[in-house]
Formats: C-alpha cells, structure tokens, sequence
C-alpha cells in the first residue's frame, strides 16, 4: 500500500504523505514515489495547485527516517545517491509552473523543512514546532535548503537553526518569514482554500508567467524585459495574455 495518497480536484493536486506512526518521516522508496508523482503533476496541463501535507495531527515531516537512512547509506556511494534523490525531488518542486503550497499539520523538521522550503507558500497550524536538528544528526544540509533559507529568514536565523538548534513555535516562524498564516488546526484546509482560489480560477500561461516573473525577474530593469525572457517578445506576451 502507498504512503504517498494522491487526490485531484479541480486543478488541485494533493499529496499526502502517510506513515504518521513514523511522524511521516520520508524512506527511501517513499521519496522517489514523490520524484515520480512530481513528474506526473508537471505532465498536468489541467493543474494549477499543488499542496503537500502530512497524514494526521502530529507531523507535517519529520525529515528522512534516520532509521533507515544509517542502514541504507551506510558506504559513500549509498549516501551520495540519496542525497542526490532528496536535492532533485526539492528541485522538482521549486520549478513547478504552478502555485505550490506546504500544509503544516504538524511538526517540520530537518528535511521536511528541507521540503517545505522549496514550496512557493508554507500555511502551519498553531503549535506546530519547526526545526532542523543538523547537529545533532551529524548532517549536512543541501546548498539548495540553505539558499532557500536565507532567503526567507537571513544568515543569523539560519544559524539560529541549523548551529544553535533553535525550535520555532509556528508564531515565532511566522515573524522570522518562515511561514506565511498560521491558522487553528481545524482552519488549515480552509485558509488553503482562500490562498488557491486564485491560482485555481487562473489559465496555465498566466500562472506560468507569473511565477516565472516572481520567481526569475525580480531585479529586470523593466516589465518589458519580463515580458521578453518568458515569451520571447513583448507585444506577443501582452496579446497572449489578453487573450487568455
């Protein structure tokens, strides 16, 4: 039986990792399911949303099971390829052309942040902990996870986590930028609701460009030049995009 539950609806694709009596830690085989669903919803011209969430009301991701990962990565070459595995799934998330949203049910950490991070938007219930124990599990994390963190939170709070192992109640993330709302446990599916209705309601070349001007283009000397990179010139973008 799958630990990873796909549900579709509307443009909305749902995955849900599973194994809540491992605080949905990610195996090895559970995470190249994900690599491989990843690749199904960028096939998808009908998506528009992506959401990862974890089963129950524990766990949003407790990162790689370190049960299996010290058995499975035991010689060089092992450890290598899962960690070349856990950076492409991240990759492949970071590049959908959709909106992307992480649901924290629960507590994130070490590469369920690692996770989350690569999602355009990250909503946590009140009470959910986040943190990245990288010392204390002897790990290094990716370039990638780093850059992505520094981005929402700056140096300091990034050795705040990874060197100090500062835990952050979902509040506390919420000023430092880590996340985006925090809401009542029972509010999560509707606040993802409100944040998708937009990308839901949107045609694929809009929500393409935008997130391509949001994600690429932020320091373009013009709009025009935008325009230009995504769709190869600027009267063709205007018209497309009037167009629908």
């Amino acid at each position: 039986m799958s630990e990873l539950r796909l549900d579709r609806s509307a443009g909305l694709v749902r995955l849900t990792i599973d194994r809540p009596e491992k605080s949905n830690a990610m195996s090895r085989a559970l995470l190249i399911e994900l690599d491989q669903r990843l690749d199904e919803v960028a096939a998808d011209d009908t998506a528009r949303v992506l959401i990862l969430t974890g089963a129950g009301d524990r766990a949003f991701c407790a990162g790689a099971d370190l049960a299996e990962l010290r058995t499975e990565t035991a010689d060089l070459a092992a450890a290598r390829a899962f960690d070349a595995l856990w950076e492409r799934v991240t990759d492949k998330i970071a590049r959908l052309p959709l909106l992307t949203l992480a649901l924290l049910n629960g507590a994130c950490a070490g590469g369920g942040l690692a996770l989350a991070l690569a999602f355009d938007l990250r909503l946590a219930v009140e009470g959910a902990r986040i943190f990245y124990p990288a010392l204390k599990n002897k790990v290094l994390p990716s370039p990638r996870d780093l850059a992505r963190l520094q981005a929402l939170t700056g140096p300091s709070r990034t050795k705040m986590l990874l060197m100090v192992g500062h835990r952050l109640e979902a509040s506390e993330a919420l000023r430092w930028g880590l996340v985006d709302d925090v809401v009542p446990a029972g509010a999560l599916e509707t606040a993802a609701a409100r944040v998708s209705a937009g990308a839901l309601a949107a045609e694929l070349h809009e929500l393409v460009a935008m997130k391509r001007i949001c994600d690429r283009f932020a320091d373009a000397a013009t709009v025009e030049d935008c325009y230009r990179a995504i769709f190869g010139s600027d009267a063709a973008a205007r018209s497309k995009l009037r167009k629908g």
